[in-house]
């Protein structure tokens, strides 16, 4: 075959045999013709969710009906945390999408790209907050409460799924706030309290002492 030329032409060259007769060479020209794409037949639709819920199927209408071959998907968007994401697979972390989706016939690829949805942050506050001290007597050292953010099974790692502000350390008596709020898959901002009270004083009674 040679080489296809500015036309997107090429030629084959075959050799026609026979038993009875002598072989007989002959050139095929075949010419290549680029398929039409078409942006404006198919549509699809996509529907956000909350983030842990299951994102629904893409609804595709007007699909042409000789369209042969599974369909070519591809999800695009940005993560609520500024990544990129780019799959064939559908998104499952928070943040805003598209999805584009491709189907051919004999002459024709079909397109069709869906508005923005989005996979919208769950609230912290549905979540399980927890200090693991509510309560501490006064001792005259510096007494810290830690945070733990359970979301069902899954324990939250602070500084991806969420940021502590306020008071975690103190020595002095009194009530202090903590507040947990979300971050990546999670928003919104949830309190918890913690105290110190006044402490047992310690002493020896003297001995022997007189009036």
């Amino acid at each position: 075959m040679t080489a296809a030329n500015k036309d997107n032409t090429a030629n084959w060259t075959v050799t026609i045999e026979s038993d009875n007769y002598a072989d007989i060479p002959a050139t095929v020209n075949v010419k290549v013709i680029d398929k039409t794409i078409d942006t404006s037949t198919m549509t699809v639709m996509q529907t956000g969710c909350i983030y842990g819920d299951t994102l629904p199927a893409y609804v595709l209408t007007n699909k042409p009906t000789t369209a042969t071959g599974p369909e070519t998907v591809l999800y695009t968007g940005t993560l609520r945390s500024g990544s990129s994401y780019s799959s064939n697979t559908a998104p499952t972390e928070a943040g805003t999408y598209q999805v584009k989706v491709e189907c051919e016939t004999s002459d024709t690829i079909y397109k069709a790209t869906s508005a923005n949805f989005t996979i919208a942050p769950k609230r912290i506050s549905d979540a399980t907050v927890t200090l693991n001290k509510t309560s501490l007597e006064y001792n005259g050292s510096a007494q810290t409460v830690t945070v733990t953010v359970k979301d069902g099974g899954t324990t939250l790692v602070e500084g991806t799924g969420y940021t502590v502000t306020g008071t975690t350390s103190s020595t002095n008596v009194g009530s202090y706030t903590v507040t947990v709020t979300g971050q990546g898959n999670y928003t919104d901002s949830v309190d918890r309290t913690w105290k110190i009270t006044q402490g047992t004083p310690t002493y020896t009674v003297p001995t022997g002492l007189t009036a």
